[in-house]
């Protein structure tokens, strides 16, 4: 194999195995938390995301397409939010539009992605605050009411392997969640302009591959601005 290019395979599987351990560590925290509340239902179910993980990553790393599959908005959020425990002090709030048509996504991925930043949020906040997850046509939002992202880091917020977190962070929640969008198609967003908290948006391509409806930008109400 030429030296570059096993370098860089080896790079990437670098990477994934940071990926996998960044993500199975967000998982036994879920467990732990499912088990002191007694719940073995929800700690199963978490169980089998760490499996759900494990094959994701691989996919990656062997560089296969994403199951891309159409997903009802309104039922996937309302079972990901359900099988979610959150610390005590977090309240999470949902706003989710009825009726929302479908969107074209990977449902581990996704999954993946929204828990990175629901996580996020939380520690941005010390485990105290207020998490809302929001959806309307093509769009959905996780918000916090957190100290918000300096601009500084805001730039660099996707950047593979940036952390503030020292040696508690890999740097890699939130360049999943880029990668997770761009596999499906869509976009994330960190808005630079909200001023309460953190706000980061998910748009999403319809099933049949064309763009969001014309008043995508539209933000479901909430936080201020």
């Amino acid at each position: 194999m030429h030296a570059h290019t096993r370098a860089e395979r080896l790079q990437t599987i670098g990477s994934a195995a940071a990926g996998l351990a960044h993500d199975l560590n967000n998982q036994l925290t879920l467990i732990v938390n499912h088990l002191e509340a007694q719940d073995l239902e929800a700690a199963r179910a978490a169980t089998r995301q760490c499996s759900d993980l494990v094959d994701a990553l691989l996919t990656y790393s062997k560089g296969t397409v994403p199951d891309l599959c159409p997903i009802r908005p309104n039922t996937f959020l309302r079972e990901f939010l359900d099988s979610l425990r959150l610390p005590p002090e977090i309240l999470l709030v949902r706003s989710v539009l009825p009726n929302l048509p479908c969107i074209w996504a990977d449902p581990v991925a996704l999954r993946r992605a929204l828990y990175n930043l629901i996580l996020n949020s939380c520690e941005a906040m010390n485990y105290r605050g207020i998490v809302k997850v929001s959806a309307s046509p093509m769009v959905i939002q996780v918000r916090d009411s957190g100290p918000g992202i300096p601009p500084e880091i805001a730039r660099r917020a996707f950047e593979p392997f940036f952390t503030t977190k020292g040696d508690a962070g890999t740097g890699l929640g939130l360049a999943v969640v880029r990668e997770t969008m761009r596999q499906c198609g869509g976009t994330v967003q960190l808005d630079p302009a909200c001023k309460v908290g953190a706000r980061f948006t998910l748009r999403f391509r319809r099933p049949d591959g064309k763009e969001p409806p014309a008043d995508w930008r539209r933000r479901p109400s909430g936080f201020p601005s």
